[in-house]
């Protein structure tokens, strides 16, 4: 039967308006979908209010019609009351979905996609972009609720696309070409203009730009590219915030400057480099000019002024005499550059043992603050001088006895026998308990070590009084034949020669009593007498000993008592002896 497209058209409009003749019911309806889902024939999902059924794939439809009413971003939790279904069924529709479709993504409980995460990297190049020229991924989350691994899997993979073109992303910043360019000219033009040494910060703040910000890491960063290629001449010297540029005009002037103080003066200072920003000046010289110079603790010196000095040193030797170091060196160097210059040169480090030594060989160092070079035969000379002169004065009468070399200290062994002794009484009397014997040791030994120390300085400071004064009357003898030499250097070397002076003037003071003493048979007869009476006391004091031993139990105690009566007067008339030979007179 062929009928055409009108004819067709008519008799489906009539079937449709023929009303039919058997009719389902609601109940008939429900018990046909219960069989049917209990024969698994088809699958369906009960609505909340239970009068609708939906299927897994309509509910799908309806996610994505939904999504497309809300311009693709949309809650999971606001489906629910949208969809009248159970939110487990919907959670179970959007995890299938996001599986299966590449184009939707679940973000934090929202459904995101493809076209609506499109028109935020639009909104981004049209305003953001275009308004200030960079914006922080930080403020594209705040702005659009979205989180910083979103943002940045949006920016990094619409930019040149959505976002414009020539668009980069430093960090978590995004910036426009334009904007990198204009800060690349900015960056050029200031500091082609320095012409000194200035901190990179201070260059920043100049274009009220702070480093933290994203124009000042983009700054930064842009620093650095243009000085890895070449562009800036110059050089950063530090990191961060101590970061100091120094353009190439001025390393220029300062290195000019530097070989021409080193040719003239023979010496550079660490300090002037630091004021410089020669960051390690003493790495640099050394670097610099080598072998040629020598590194001190402050300065660095050439060889030449190390030769004069070795040369005059070497001269110093041979004339027997002395020299002044400090007008040979630069004022700017310090008492232990000085030295250790000094101890460079081989003419003092052959003969000499430095700084502080008795004087081996040829040359000895003298002085702290004003160093003076002195031959060890002009040391010889001025000991011999002195000898000379004390022996005149003593064979005229008007040399008077010095102070020995050393004053002997007060002996405290006795005091310290009789603390024993007594310590020992106590321990062994009646009534008394060990606590108490303990503490009557302690404050023993205490008083006795204060009693020491005591002793101690009563007798250093007369001992350093003679001293002083012998070095003052010293230096006034000695200044009247060695005129020439400066009075700090006289007393560096009556300090120095003190124990041979001494010895000197002792010894002229015994020669001049000696030869004034008569040579007569009562000498001779004195010495007899002492003999006599020293084998005496010897005998003596050798059978109190025997004695002592043949009694262990006091022979400790016997040994004591005899050394303080048969030893003590042998010593004493030994004593008595030298005195009067002497013609030593004791108060």
């Amino acid at each position: 039967m062929d009928l055409s497209l009108e004819e067709l058209q008519a008799a489906f409009r009539q079937a449709q308006q023929q009303e039919s003749t058997q009719r389902l019911s609601e109940r008939n309806c429900v018990e046909l979908m219960l069989k049917l889902i209990e024969l698994g024939l088809v699958d369906v999902i009960y609505t909340l209010s239970g009068k609708e059924y939906v299927t897994p794939k309509q509910l799908e439809r309806e996610v994505y019609d939904e999504l497309l009413q809300h311009r693709g971003r949309l809650n999971v939790l606001e489906l629910q009351p949208l969809l009248n279904v159970d939110l487990t069924y919907v959670e179970r529709c959007v995890d299938q979905m996001v599986r299966r479709d590449k184009q939707v993504q679940l973000c934090d409980g929202e459904l995101l996609t493809s076209y609506y995460l499109d028109s935020v990297a639009e909104e981004i190049n049209e305003t953001l972009l275009a308004d200030a020229g960079h914006v922080s991924l930080e403020a594209l989350g705040r702005r659009f609720n979205l989180t910083s691994d979103v943002i940045q899997q949006l920016v990094v993979r619409r930019l040149g696309r959505q976002i414009q073109a020539g668009a980069h992303l430093d960090g978590d910043t995004l910036y426009t070409a334009r904007f990198v360019e204009r800060t690349r000219g900015l960056l050029r033009g200031a500091f082609a203009a320095i012409t000194t040494p200035t901190p990179v910060a201070a260059v920043f703040a100049a274009q009220q730009v702070s480093a933290g910000d994203a124009q000042g890491r983009l700054l930064q960063s842009t620093l650095d590219d243009m000085l890895a290629d070449g562009l800036l001449p110059g050089t950063i010297h530090g990191r961060r915030d101590r970061a100091v540029y120094i353009p190439a005009v001025f390393a220029a002037g300062r290195q000019a400057w530097l070989e021409a103080f080193f040719a003239q003066n023979g010496y550079v200072d660490y300090a002037a480099l630091e004021r410089l920003q020669w960051a390690q000046p003493r790495a640099v010289l050394e670097q610099q000019f080598g072998a040629t110079g020598l590194a001190l603790p402050t300065c660095f010196v050439s060889r030449r002024l190390q030769t004069q000095l070795d040369s005059l040193i070497a001269d110093t030797i041979s004339a027997a005499s002395w020299v002044d170091i400090a007008p040979l060196v630069p004022p700017a160097l310090t008492p232990e550059d000085v030295f250790m210059l000094l101890q460079a040169c081989p003419s003092v480090t052959a003969k000499s043992g430095g700084k502080g030594s008795s004087g081996r060989g040829g040359c000895q160092l003298l002085g702290e603050e004003h160093v003076y070079a002195v031959s060890r035969a002009f040391l010889d000379s001025t000991v011999e001088r002195y000898d000379a002169h004390v022996t005149q004065l003593a064979k005229l009468g008007k040399l008077a006895p010095g102070p020995s070399t050393s004053r002997p200290e007060p002996s405290t062994e006795d005091n310290d026998d009789d603390a024993a002794s007594a310590g020992g009484r106590g321990g062994r009397a009646r009534g008394k308990t060990k606590g108490s014997a303990a503490a009557k040791k302690d404050d023993d030994k205490s008083r006795r070590a204060g009693g020491k120390k005591q002793q101690q300085a009563a007798a250093d400071k007369p001992a350093e009084t003679d001293r002083e004064q012998f070095v003052k009357q010293a230096v006034d003898e000695m200044r009247s034949w060695l005129s020439e030499c400066p009075d700090d250097l006289l007393e560096l070397l009556v300090r120095l020669l003190r124990p041979q002076l001494l010895a000197a003037r002792d010894a002229a003071v015994r020669a001049a009593a000696v030869s004034q003493q008569p040579d007569s048979g009562g000498r001779k007869q004195r010495d007899a007498q002492l003999l006599e009476r020293l084998n005496s006391l010897y005998g003596l004091l050798q059978l109190a000993l025997k004695a002592a031993a043949a009694v262990p139990a006091e022979a400790a105690q016997l040994e004591r008592h005899s050394l303080r009566t048969l030893g003590a007067e042998l010593v004493n008339a030994l004593l008595e002896y030298l005195l009067a030979s002497f013609n030593v007179t004791t108060p």
